[in-house]
């Protein structure tokens, strides 16, 4: 049919819903650095003030993506299965929040979470990739990670953590790693935590918090956390938690129930 049925099509530009996924296509004027935001080829442009550090639903979730900040989520989420809302367009999946600050879960749960690795990341995939502060009280379930490459650092929770706490926190759900080339000592997957490396205090400490599920992967592979490395001063410590489930059988490494590797840090 015609994009216009009478009258002058003078000035109109004809564009389909592939061209509408990318930025290129949105000409006279459309500010992708301050005002607007979109994932090329998976999503039409979203304001970027409908970001919130108030988490209410799975849009507002998502939006994170666009910058690094504290956030406290206020009640249950339920991700959208297969994310099939107009504006998200080919996004089939849940796409990895690259870093955060301080996260307060408020003890609420995040349901149905999918992650299918629709995006290449090379070095941190996970809910949250990395977070900067004090990670607490959030509950991932109904969870599935399907990462069909081979990034540095993964994790249900988050992919790596450096400094501060991580407290009532849990994951249940599969995490399946596709190895695509045989660098296994690079690969650090944990069902909260891929890598957590201390080079200085404040250290990191791990209490109350469980992962129950299954983890397929190669590397140094754990149920909490998959590399557990301190080289800095402190008391650095996983205490009161604990882990369900199945540890892969794939890795040529490390694995172990609470985590593959462990340097430097207490347990209890």
């Amino acid at each position: 049919y015609p994009y216009i049925g009478l009258g002058s099509t003078s000035g109109v530009i004809n564009k389909n819903t592939t061209d509408l996924l990318t930025s290129a296509a949105y000409t006279g004027g459309w500010d992708f650095t301050g005002v607007w935001w979109m994932f090329d080829g998976m999503t039409r442009p979203f304001l970027r003030s409908e970001m919130s550090t108030d988490i209410y639903d799975d849009h507002e979730l998502q939006l994170l993506r666009l910058s690094a900040v504290s956030f406290t989520v206020h009640r249950d989420i339920y991700i959208s299965g297969d994310k099939n809302w107009s504006m998200w367009g080919n996004v089939g999946s849940f796409l990895t929040i690259p870093a955060a600050h301080d996260v307060d879960g408020g003890g609420y749960y995040i349901h149905n979470l999918r992650m299918t690795g629709m995006e290449t990341v090379t070095n941190n995939y996970a809910f949250i990739g990395q977070a900067y502060g004090t990670v607490t009280d959030i509950h991932i379930v109904n969870a599935s990670i399907h990462i069909p490459y081979n990034p540095q650092r993964a994790g249900g929770l988050l992919a790596y953590r450096s400094s501060h706490d991580i407290v009532r926190c849990s994951f249940e759900g599969n995490i399946t790693m596709i190895p695509t080339n045989s660098s296994w000592s690079e690969f650090h997957v944990g069902g909260l935590v891929g890598l957590v490396y201390v080079p200085a205090s404040p250290g990191v400490n791990i209490y109350d918090s469980m992962f129950c599920g299954s983890i397929d992967a190669p590397g140094y592979v754990g149920g909490i956390v998959g590399h557990y490395l301190v080289a800095g001063a402190g008391v650095n410590m996983i205490s009161d938690s604990y882990v369900f489930g199945n540890i892969s059988e794939n890795s040529v490494l490390n694995k172990g129930g609470t985590a593959g590797m462990v340097a430097y840090t207490q347990l209890w």
